[in-house]
Order: C-alpha cells, then structure tokens, then sequence
C-alpha cells in the first residue's frame, strides 16, 4: 500500500501527516486485512519516521487502516492505492478434449 497515514500527536502532543508504504496481508478487494508498515513524517518537529502495525479493510485499489505506531508511540489512520487482484485476470478453467468416440475399438 502507498498511501498518507495520520497520528493524534502521542508523546509529541500534535498530531503529524506523513508519507506511507505498508505491506498488506491480502490483495483480493472486500476483504479484512492485516498490515505493517513504515510512514515518513516530513513535518514532525522530533521523530521524522514511524512503524506500526494496522488493521484494515481492502476495497478496490483502496485500503483504509488503522492501527498503532510504535516509533511516534501513537494511534495511526492511513488510507491508500492497493493494486488489488481482478477478478477478470484469473486464468479460465483449462477445457479439456474427450477422446473420440466411435470407429473401431483397436487394431484389426
């Protein structure tokens, strides 16, 4: 996921907008997923990058997370562009030939 995340402010007291990849659990749409990531904070007076670990739900091309972000030690929201597996790119059902039927039933 490359996104913007959001924390409350934590130690620091305001709240900081940053920059987010995130690695997520799943990559099939409308489904609960599981995630980790890295946010760099370009405005953060102290700590300019976070880490945290998130729950959140995978629409199409779009997570919403939130989840808790240990180097900002505060509460994250992040929202971004999941490249989500299409349903019309699964490979179709291998059709398979039956053999011919009729003639002989072997050599002659």
């Amino acid at each position: 996921m490359f996104g913007i995340s959001y924390t409350w402010g934590g130690a620091i007291g305001d709240g900081n907008l940053g920059i987010s990849l995130k690695i997520v659990s799943d990559d099939e749409k409308d489904k609960v997923i599981g995630v980790a990531g890295v946010t760099y904070y370009p405005w953060a007076p102290v700590e300019k990058f976070g880490a945290d670990l998130s729950a959140g739900y995978l629409f199409d091309k779009f997570a919403l997370t939130g989840g808790y972000d240990f180097l900002q030690s505060d509460w994250i929201i992040s929202g971004g562009y999941v490249n989500t597996k299409d349903e019309s790119s699964d490979p179709a059902p291998a059709s398979v030939t039956p053999p011919p039927t009729g003639g002989t039933d072997g050599p002659t």
